[in-house]
């Protein structure tokens, strides 16, 4: 997982050829409708609406094979809980059309605030958009770069 300030993109774009037009499309993403928006590259992006954050018992671990989650939070806070997939137990049996597995253990909460992003890959079981106390409102942009093969 990679955890930063929004400033710092440019640290990150040689990680990925598709990285620098992911980033890019973030810096105006904000004043988007809700809704999905096809990138270059198999890259797809979904723009939510404002949410509340749920407390961590009501959210499921997850993790993709196929695509690597770039999640920027415009707004807010989202709490993610991190751990490696392979400490993790699937409760789900991998779906390849929605390209998820849903997981559950134990892992390490940080705290993403509005103006900041983080990146995971296959390897990263990720819990999104909690709350270590009350909910709160965030608001989020996911862009899906697909896994060099």
């Amino acid at each position: 997982m990679i955890f930063d300030r929004f400033s710092e993109h440019a640290t990150y774009e040689p990680l990925h050829p598709l990285y620098k037009e992911a980033f890019e499309f973030l810096k105006t993403a904000a004043g988007l409708a809700p809704g999905r928006y096809e990138l270059s590259g198999g890259m797809y992006a979904k723009v939510s609406a404002e949410a509340m954050s749920k407390p961590f018992d009501q959210v499921a671990f997850e993790a993709h094979r196929d695509f690597i989650d770039l999640q920027y939070i415009v707004s807010g806070t989202s709490v993610v809980t991190w751990a490696p997939t392979d400490t993790l137990t699937p409760v789900t049996e991998y779906d390849p059309v929605k390209d998820i597995v849903k997981l559950k253990g134990e892992g390490t909460n940080v705290a993403v605030h509005g103006g900041e992003f983080f990146i995971v890959y296959p390897n990263d079981g990720h819990r999104p958009h909690c709350t270590a106390g009350e909910p709160v409102p965030y608001r989020v942009i996911v862009v899906k770069v697909p896994v060099l093969k």
